[in-house]
């Protein structure tokens, strides 16, 4: 056996995101002794591990090749294969924006035309089948679904369905409409009330949204909006305030995103002492990005230095057993660098802890790609330079694709207004 389960399941994680109930799942307890290959994947290698897969040039990933299949009736699939013993995995390649990374690595080239005939040659056709994403699926691709209620998570989930197929307004006005009926019940019945946290999600979504469409000045204007017309109780709005000072800071407004973020950050320090105060760990990766590009904005390079040593000194993933998800070091190193206009951290940040092959985040290499990793964006000469330095695996992708590397925002900025 060339490599261990852990090891196989490890390679998998880094070509990208796994889908519920892939092998990986398997590792939350120890290994038994004895390895038995679960016959869905030795049926997978039976059936796609032939000459027409590929050896990645990536050291990463630690598999003998790599093939690919869009048979009808479910989404198209990456096939991981390990020759000794006979085992495989499928990785859905199931959203616009891995679609389009999978487009752009040039290894992936022996695919293309076969990806190309099943979404495409412009993803019109994937466009279609995220808009079909059965609520279910929806649903279990979503990390916080089980903590909200169910008619929330629905309209969430539906949300980002919409978002993902570029379909602007819809995404927006399902949240605005949630948000009207959560408010509404909280007026009627405030000492019943409990949706505080699902409101303070949607708060900040809508907001991400309109910083889609219209920029990061766009997106902190709409969240103080928001803040004020659907009010939310005080335990849960600083996550919606932290996001406030996020599109201030990625906008340049630098002054006022420390007047939103400097008490937040002072309310944090002091909760250090309180027994009574839980803290989410990383929390300070996040205000941290946060002030290091305000001070950026506001003062001298000295000022905001403090805080960006603190981003870059982090290591290791912080793990909550109360919150499910925290973002990853390097995602918080890519858009601390993106607001700073840093390209040398953007590097950095990338050699340091390099993103999976088909993370949206070598998106942010494509002239025309909307934002991948925040709200703002380096401008097509920054990036032909970071896609010379450190995307040499990955080619300008033609204009036929630049409706979706837009996320087909274009559309939504000719729509309707916003409310």
């Amino acid at each position: 056996m060339k490599l261990t389960q852990t090891v196989f399941c490890a390679a998998i994680a880094l070509v990208a995101a796994l889908a519920p109930g892939s092998l990986a799942a398997q590792q939350a307890s120890p290994p038994p002794p004895v390895f038995r290959p679960p016959p869905v994947a030795l049926a997978l290698h039976k059936a796609h591990c032939g000459p027409e897969a590929i050896v990645l040039p990536d050291q990463r990933i630690g598999i003998d090749r790599i093939a690919f299949t869009a048979e009808p009736g479910q989404p198209a699939r990456l096939i991981l294969c390990l020759d000794e013993p006979a085992i495989a995995e499928a990785i859905p390649v199931n959203t616009v924006e891995r679609a389009l990374a999978f487009l752009a690595y040039r290894p992936f080239a022996p695919f293309w035309p076969a990806a190309e005939m099943r979404w495409g040659d412009d993803l019109s056709i994937l466009r279609d089948e995220v808009r079909r994403t059965p609520m279910s699926q929806a649903l279990a691709d979503y990390t916080y679904a089980p903590l909200m209620s169910s008619r929330a998570a629905r309209a969430f989930v539906t949300s980002r369905t919409a978002a993902n197929a570029g379909d602007y307004q819809q995404a927006r006005a399902v949240i605005i409409t949630d948000l009207a009926r959560l408010d509404a019940a909280r007026r009627k019945a405030p000492e019943r009330f409990d949706g505080d946290f699902e409101m303070s999600l949607m708060l900040s979504r809508v907001a991400y949204l309109d910083a889609l469409r219209d920029g990061p000045s766009a997106g902190a204007d709409s969240l103080r909006d928001l803040i004020a017309r659907f009010p939310i109780a005080e335990e849960y709005l600083p996550n919606s305030l932290t996001n406030h000072a996020a599109f201030l800071a990625e906008a340049g407004r630098g002054e006022e995103a420390l007047q939103v973020m400097t008490p937040l950050l002072s309310d944090w320090q002091r909760s250090d002492t309180d027994a009574d105060f839980y803290q989410i760990p990383g929390s300070m990766r996040e205000f941290s990005w946060i002030m290091a590009c305000a001070l950026h904005h506001t003062s001298s390079p000295e000022a905001a230095a403090p805080f960006v040593r603190l981003v870059n000194s982090r290591r290791r993933q912080p793990v909550d057993p109360y919150v499910v998800w925290t973002r990853s070091n390097g995602e918080i190193r890519l858009r601390m660098a993106k607001c700073m206009g840093d390209e040398a951290g953007f590097v950095e940040a990338v050699r340091l802890d390099p993103p999976g092959i088909l993370s949206s985040a070598w998106l942010e290499l494509q002239d025309d790609s909307r934002a991948m990793v925040g709200t703002r964006v380096f401008d097509p000469e920054t990036r032909r330079r970071l896609a010379a330095e450190v995307g040499g695996d990955y080619r300008p992708l033609p204009e036929r694709y630049r409706p979706a590397l837009r996320g087909w925002m274009d559309e939504a900025a000719e729509a309707s207004p916003r409310d």
